[in-house]
């Protein structure tokens, strides 16, 4: 049974997709008869805890209101920022401006469709239950890391030294955290310059507590045409 505690989501799509390549940013590509935006939407909004989407949008975005989502009453399109980690940061600026009374924030990449509810649930339910009995300010979906990794050298293609794998993850969406950590978060975000890569990072920096919940391999990002194959499969197969 799902925990009832409640939540805002951000979706940052201001990105171009400029790796895929095509006329249109790779959110508003197809899959599966629907944008990969609302594909990667569909379960959030679907969930009674969840008071609202706010999906974050390109200035120049051309696309935005042909969606269907435009009259979803949860759903909210606001201006992205130059970077994935500005434009997050207008969202959560937006839900802590607006008057909706909610627990946590989440935050999901507008360009991973393949998302599962199980996986959705498992950690609202697990980060709801982790807050009751510890410490603990976030939780991300992630998976364990399978392949071997090697840090080569600067500018070079020579390899320094292998990593074990054993304690390295590979971090997705969605992320969850408190509202009072991603307020403190703000706070500190104002007085650095570094390029968090995703929104745990930024809570980990700002010193907040962060755990992971493993989630399904299946939920993987949209960055190449490759990317766009694979997950058409998962799709198709999850219908079968």
């Amino acid at each position: 049974m799902a925990i009832s505690d409640s939540f805002v989501a951000v979706i940052p799509a201001a990105g171009k997709g400029q790796r895929l390549g095509g006329i249109k940013p790779k959110q508003y590509l197809e899959l599966g008869g629907i944008t990969i935006l609302e594909a990667s939407t569909k379960y959030i909004l679907k969930e009674k805890s969840c008071k609202g989407v706010c999906i974050v949008i390109n200035n120049n975005d051309k696309y935005w209101n042909t969606l269907t989502l435009v009259d979803h009453p949860k759903i909210f399109f606001i201006e992205g920022g130059e970077t994935r980690m500005q434009s997050s940061i207008n969202g959560v600026n937006f839900w802590l401006n607006k008057e909706t009374e909610f627990n946590n924030i989440l935050v999901h990449d507008a360009v991973r469709p393949c998302l599962t509810n199980i996986d959705l649930v498992n950690l609202l339910n697990s980060f709801n239950r982790a807050k009751r009995r510890e410490l603990i300010d976030g939780m991300i979906l992630a998976t364990r890391c399978k392949d071997t990794i090697k840090v080569i050298k600067k500018n070079s293609l020579l390899i320094e030294r292998t990593i074990d794998r054993e304690t390295l993850w590979q971090a997705s969406t969605p992320q969850i955290f408190t509202k009072e950590a991603f307020i403190q978060a703000l706070s500190f975000y104002k007085t650095r310059n570094d390029r968090f890569t995703d929104e745990s990072s930024l809570i980990e920096s700002s010193g907040g507590i962060v755990n992971l919940l493993e989630g399904s391999s299946s939920n993987i990002k949209i960055t190449t045409k490759e990317d766009l194959i694979f997950a058409k499969i998962i799709i198709s197969n999850k219908r079968k």
